[in-house]
């Protein structure tokens, strides 16, 4: 049910109080839904919370009740209610500024108890923290990857390391013939011979001596 109106002489809540610029409208059938308490009276506005009070998403003022949208159950006063329908060309004709549903009706159920608001509040608080903490897990995983991708960048820039065997041809043929010099030398004396590799076989020949040997 709709909440009692304080008094029907009450003129005050039957017009606009000025915060919007409302033309072309019928104050006439204005009265007349908001006396059947299908429209919510033109409140007082309050800039401030107050308890029992709600917040019109629209204008930000504060209102003992608000209208309800029939399709998404959105809250707004009836000021911001009358100057949506009234700014639409065809005037009476507007979506819904909050789901763009067409058209855009409203209803009044009158005040809301504490509890609900207290209930509904709570469910905000649930909502922003589930949000929040949504947000900083993003955060945390942007930064994770951002890691990452810095350790890839570090590590690709680092030179190859060199196995230590993985010599090219030329210093593998020298690295052998270093060897067989050594391994020579220690069985026929020392730096006498001139090492040559033919055809895979090794050849020494001694000035001295002149002395052939085919391993």
């Amino acid at each position: 049910m709709g909440a009692k109106l304080t008094t029907l002489h009450d003129q005050s809540l039957f017009k606009p109080k000025g915060t919007l610029v409302v033309e072309n409208v019928d104050y006439k059938k204005l009265k007349k839904l908001i006396v059947s308490r299908r429209l919510a009276p033109f409140w007082e506005q309050q800039e401030q919370q107050q308890e029992g009070r709600e917040e019109c998403p629209i204008c930000n003022y504060w209102y003992p009740a608000l209208n309800t949208a029939s399709c998404c159950t959105a809250r707004l006063c009836t000021e911001c209610f009358v100057m949506c329908q009234t700014s639409h060309d065809p005037p009476g004709k507007a979506t819904c500024p909050f789901c763009k549903h067409k058209p855009f009706c409203v209803r009044y159920t009158g005040y809301k108890s504490v509890e609900q608001i207290q209930s509904e509040d709570r469910e905000k608080q649930i909502v922003a923290e589930a949000k929040l903490r949504q947000l900083k897990e993003y955060a945390m995983a942007a930064a994770q990857r951002t890691r990452q991708q810095q350790q890839q960048r570090q590590q690709s820039s680092l030179p190859a390391a060199v196995h230590p065997h993985s010599t090219n041809p030329q210093q593998q043929q020298q690295q052998q013939q270093d060897q067989n010099t050594v391994w020579w030398d220690s069985v026929v004396g020392p730096s006498t011979a001139v090492v040559q590799h033919n055809r895979g076989q090794l050849v020494s020949v001694y000035a001295e001596a002149g002395y052939n040997h085919r391993a």
